[in-house]
C-alpha cells in the first residue's frame, strides 16, 4: 500500500491541513508554515504512546479532539482482503483520535454503520454499551422490533443483524480497527 492523503486536524499549529502524497512527496516551505508539525503528526500517528504532550494540542487545548488521518491506496489483494470491511474505492482510510476519553489514542476505519448505533458502539465498556442500546430500543419507536438483550455482545450482535438486513439505511462512520493499526491481521 502507498500513503497517498494526510489530513490533521487540531495538531500543534495546524488546525485542519490536508495533504495529497505520491511516491515521492517533498515538504517545502518558510519557517513556521508546518511543516515539521506535519512530519510530527506521521511520528504521532505511528507511536505506540496513547497520549500526546499537552503542547501538541492546537494552541495547547486539550479539550480539543487532535485527528491524524491517513489514506492509502494502492493496496496488494492481501491488504484488500484484509482490510475488506473498511475498503472503499480501493483506498482505506484510518483515523487515530487523541482527546480527554479512555479511547484516546486509538485507531479508527471508515465503515458502513446505522448512524444511530455509532454513538452506541462509542462506548467502551460493556455495561454503557448495553444501557445505551437499550435505550435506544426502549425509547426510539424505529428500533422497537430489536431484540431485548442482557449483555453488550448480544447488543453487538443485535446491531449488526440490523445492519445486515438494512444495508441502505448505512453510512460511512468511523469504527475502532479491531486489533490496532498498523499491525493489525
Amino acid at each position: 500500500m502507498q500513503l497517498k492523503r494526510i489530513r490533521v486536524q487540531n495538531f500543534r499549529s495546524l488546525k485542519d491541513v490536508a495533504i495529497d502524497v505520491g511516491a515521492h512527496t517533498a515538504l517545502i516551505g518558510g519557517n513556521g508554515t508546518g511543516k515539521s508539525s506535519v512530519l510530527k503528526a506521521l511520528q504521532a500517528f505511528y507511536s505506540t504512546s496513547k497520549k500526546l504532550p499537552s503542547d501538541d494540542f492546537y494552541g495547547r487545548d486539550e479539550d480539543l479532539e487532535v485527528r491524524i488521518e491517513l489514506t492509502y491506496n494502492q493496496l496488494t489483494p492481501l491488504e484488500a482482503e484484509s482490510f475488506a470491511s473498511r475498503v472503499r474505492n480501493g483506498e482505506l482510510v484510518v483515523t487515530r483520535i487523541f482527546d480527554q476519553t479512555a479511547s484516546t489514542g486509538r485507531y479508527h476505519g471508515s465503515v458502513l454503520q446505522n448512524p444511530d448505533f455509532v454513538p452506541i458502539r462509542g462506548h467502551i465498556q460493556a455495561g454503557p454499551r448495553r444501557d445505551a442500546y437499550r435505550d435506544l430500543r426502549n425509547n426510539n419507536p424505529a428500533y422497537a422490533d430489536l431484540p431485548a438483550v442482557t449483555s453488550a455482545t448480544q447488543a453487538d450482535e443485535a446491531m449488526s443483524a440490523w445492519e445486515t438486513n438494512n444495508a441502505g439505511a448505512l453510512e460511512l462512520h468511523l469504527g475502532f480497527v479491531d486489533k490496532g493499526y498498523p499491525e493489525f491481521d
